[in-house]
């Protein structure tokens, strides 16, 4: 719009000379123009001043245009052109102070200079209806404007709507790649990226970390006997009573099955057989066995796991119920 501006400025200064009007004439004539296009142009004014600025500037370029014709009839559609066009800033603001320039200017204008306004016979003997007529059919003019800029109002709206929709369904999908579809609780995804953390975070701070495998037993025999949401609602109901156990920190997930995964961020071995032990003796719906192992502080992932699941399998064989194998 500022470009615009500048181009019809230039464009004012040929038409004065092919006029016949004078330098000086003719620079009297882009004062005001020129004024609110360098007004415009400030980058330390706020953005709603310099939209004005070139609203205002529009409007007086358009009464220097109708000026310099002496009223000619054709010069007021540069009234309707750019007002149309200031609508592209979709604020109402520049909107009516060009509609409320038009009205003004036609109105006193007509009374100081008619013949500078008004080409037509009998239009200068009454000013301000005629002011009123230019204004409601500039505003007009304006309306088809004005209409786009609200269905671009609604389509920004029903854009911003869709991306926070979006937001959201992808959030949910993060969170159901990560998440166990049974119990709820986190998947074997979230349990590789939370070890995979966790054993990286207790290098640099020293912390001990220990992990513990949970088994069900006897998970198929439920399932032979009441079908498998009996062995559904076991699993639900394990891990459940699990976490509501656990402390803040812990992190617990189904691996897959009838396995579950236990991270005890900040134990050693013995920490580790506490909570286990604590488990055992509040979580009895179902027979289970568990082997834990100490990460050393240097081992891979995959054989700090192999260690738990020996443990594992030991307590598992062995049927011990009251104390877990731990291995550190």
């Amino acid at each position: 719009m500022i470009t615009v501006l500048w181009g019809v400025t230039g464009g004012l200064l040929v038409y004065g000379f092919a006029q016949g009007y004078g330098l000086d004439h003719t620079l009297l004539h882009l004062g005001p123009v020129v004024a609110f296009t360098l007004l415009a142009n400030a980058s330390w004014l706020p953005q709603r001043a310099r939209s004005l600025s070139v609203a205002l500037g529009l409007m007086t370029a358009s009464a220097v245009f109708v000026h310099a014709s002496h009223g000619l009839i054709e010069a007021h559609f540069a009234f309707f052109v750019f007002i149309v066009a200031l609508t592209i800033y979709e604020d109402w603001l520049p909107f009516l102070i060009a509609v409320g320039f038009v009205l003004l200017h036609h109105g006193i204008m007509g009374m100081v200079d008619p013949g500078g306004v008004y080409g037509q016979p009998g239009q200068e003997d009454s000013p301000w209806q005629w002011a009123a007529v230019h204004a409601i059919f500039v505003a007009a003019a304006g309306a088809a404007g004005v209409i786009a800029w609200g269905f671009n109002e609604d389509v920004r709206r029903d854009i911003q709507r869709l991306a926070v929709e979006k937001e959201k369904l992808a959030d949910q999908l993060e969170a159901l790649a990560h998440e166990d579809w049974l119990t709820g609780l986190p998947n074997r995804r979230a349990w590789d990226q939370r070890l995979a953390q966790d054993l990286d975070r207790a290098k640099r701070t020293g912390t001990r970390v220990s992990v513990a495998l949970l088994d069900v037993d006897g998970l198929k025999e439920v399932n032979d006997n009441g079908g498998h949401q009996a062995g559904d609602l076991l699993l639900k109901t394990l891990g459940a009573q699990w976490a509501e156990e656990l402390r803040t920190g812990d992190f617990l997930a189904r691996l897959g099955g009838d396995e579950f995964g236990l991270i005890l961020w900040g134990c050693d071995e013995n920490a580790a057989g506490e909570i286990v032990t604590r488990l055992r003796s509040t979580v009895i719906e179902a027979p289970w066995s568990v082997g834990s192992a100490t990460w050393d502080g240097a081992e891979k992932e995959g054989s700090l796991l192999r260690r738990a699941d020996d443990a594992l399998y030991v307590n598992k064989s062995a049927r011990r119920v009251s104390a877990p194998v731990s291995q550190s």
